[in-house]
């Protein structure tokens, strides 16, 4: 099944217990949809190029230069991370409250609501959907913990953010199972 092929891919290196949190529930969001694995995916609006080359080379599963979780090579942390924000603010649901002055950063709370419909720009299951997310976050935060340092403050934020996005999906898509 997709999900053991692909989730070594951004699984095999430590990075914390936030991200450890993260992949958890990103498992019981998967779980949850039942483990379903649509083609279509996430807009690719803003997304980085990185994850098209990662898709492109089997998500690391075909071995080459991305086999084992190596993923692509960032350059530099900070624009990619930069890129990131970009991407995730294009994927947020119109309820969400921006900071200000933070480009890309949301408001986090309480949910607004478990109806699914309220979180349907980010219902992607599957290998291309939230998946391409954590991809990133984990190459991310590979690239800080191996060469650079600086900008760990907003990949931790990123972490957070989205795992507060996935629990909140995993809050509509169970609350849609009870009531069915």
């Amino acid at each position: 099944e997709w999900f053991e092929s692909v989730y070594p891919q951004v699984a095999w290196v430590p990075l914390g217990d936030r991200f450890n949190g993260l992949l958890e529930s990103f498992t019981k969001l998967e779980r949850a949809f039942g483990w379903d694995n649509p083609s279509r995916g996430l807009p690719k609006i803003n997304r980085p190029a990185q994850v098209s080359a990662w898709v492109t080379h089997g998500r690391g599963s075909r071995g080459g230069i991305m086999r084992e979780g190596a993923g692509p090579a960032l350059a530099d942390a900070e624009a990619f991370g930069k890129q990131w924000w970009a991407w995730w603010g294009k994927l947020q649901p119109a309820w969400r409250v921006p900071k200000d002055g933070a480009e890309g950063r949301f408001v986090r709370g309480e949910f607004p609501g478990v109806e699914k419909d309220m979180w349907s720009s980010l219902r992607f299951s599957g290998q291309n959907g939230v998946l391409s997310l954590i991809a990133c976050l984990f190459w991310w935060g590979r690239k800080l913990t191996n060469e650079q340092r600086d900008g760990e403050g907003d990949w931790r934020e990123a972490v957070d953010d989205l795992t507060w996005m996935v629990n909140g999906l995993l809050a509509a898509e169970e609350a849609g199972q009870a009531a069915a």
